[in-house]
């Protein structure tokens, strides 16, 4: 997923592309590809180019994880999906996150012996920039402290401070928390969000009553509908409520009267979408139960078996060479 932001990222800046043989197929590659790379950008053009690189993200919002990612999210829950992703990955490098109205402060962390060098600080600041852009609609500034006037990056314009840009690269590696500056324009956000709860609905194949549990009522219908147009990262019972145009106690009740709890749709939404994913071939085991909303692969791997009988892998294999196998 990075390495692809990336690469985009110089594409679409018409710098040449670093020659590798790496083709990522999934969400997870080795660490010490990713600091290849970035560290054959930051000799080949200038270490700041990696903040750059970041516009790739515009051919990357529209990918499953993308869309994941970034469907009814504010800056808030983007920061906090980004951190469950590389929970998810089992990343060895990592974000914190502290959270104020007009900025967020990131550190970028190892859970090894060896901290993240600022080459690799630079791309994934600059990939996270231009997502938190991206959701918010307004101008984001990447700065060396809470005051703006330390501004080192700025998007929408792309463009790297000059006092920033003459730092000698020790003193741009003794940088070790960076504050993300954002503005939200509220009427904005609610346009894209509505936006990309339609193209939700069309990308990821809304559940017909035919694939819903019985009773096929239109309230269940409606539900999973609603469950995937909101995002399966970020869902809970009062925003599935409020879409509905109903109280949480009211659904509550209406489910209740069909013997169905809100968590067993949920879980049942998910498994449903993640045996299509499965199916379709095109993504990973890891990156389709981050998309569904498992928490982690072992409870991906857990419930979709509950309900399969099957691991993600075997009920991949098992359908394949089950549609392969001639009719008679």
């Amino acid at each position: 997923m990075m390495l692809n932001i990336l690469r985009s990222g110089l594409s679409t800046l018409d710098l040449d592309m670093i020659a590798d043989d790496t083709k990522e197929v999934s969400a997870h590659i080795p660490l010490t590809t990713k600091q290849n790379w970035v560290n054959d950008v930051a000799k080949l053009y200038d270490i700041t180019t990696l903040l750059r690189l970041g516009v790739g993200v515009s051919d990357f919002i529209g990918t499953p994880i993308g869309r994941a990612l970034l469907t009814n999210s504010s800056v808030h829950t983007l920061i906090k999906k980004w951190q469950r992703l590389e929970r998810y990955i089992h990343s060895q490098h990592f974000i914190t996150a502290e959270f104020t109205s007009r900025y967020v402060k990131v550190s970028h962390c190892s859970n090894t012996e060896h901290q993240p060098t600022v080459e690799e600080d630079f791309a994934v600041l600059g990939v996270l920039c231009a997502l938190l852009q991206h959701v918010s609609g307004q101008p984001v500034l990447l700065c060396t402290s809470a005051n703006k006037c330390s501004c080192v990056f700025e998007l929408p314009s792309n463009v790297i401070c000059a006092p920033f840009k003459a730092k000698s690269y020790e003193q741009m590696s003794a940088q070790r928390n960076w504050y993300i500056h954002f503005e939200t324009n509220v009427s904005a956000k609610q346009s894209d969000m509505a936006e990309g709860k339609g193209q939700f609905i069309d990308d990821l194949r809304i559940m017909s009553p035919a694939h819903m549990t019985e009773p096929n009522s239109a309230i269940l219908t409606n539900l999973a509908q609603v469950i995937m147009s909101l995002g399966l990262l970020d869902i809970d019972l009062p925003k599935v409520a409020h879409s509905l145009a109903l109280s949480v106690r009211t659904l509550q009740r209406r489910l209740s009267q069909l013997n169905m709890k809100f968590s067993s749709v949920v879980q049942e939404v998910r498994v449903k979408h993640a045996g299509i994913l499965l199916l379709e071939g095109q993504l990973g085991i890891s990156e389709i139960g981050f998309i569904c909303g498992f928490s982690d692969q072992a409870h991906f791997s857990r419930v979709f078996k509950m309900w399969t009988g099957l691991s993600p892998k075997q009920y991949g294999e098992f359908k394949k060479q089950k549609s392969s196998q001639p009719s008679c």
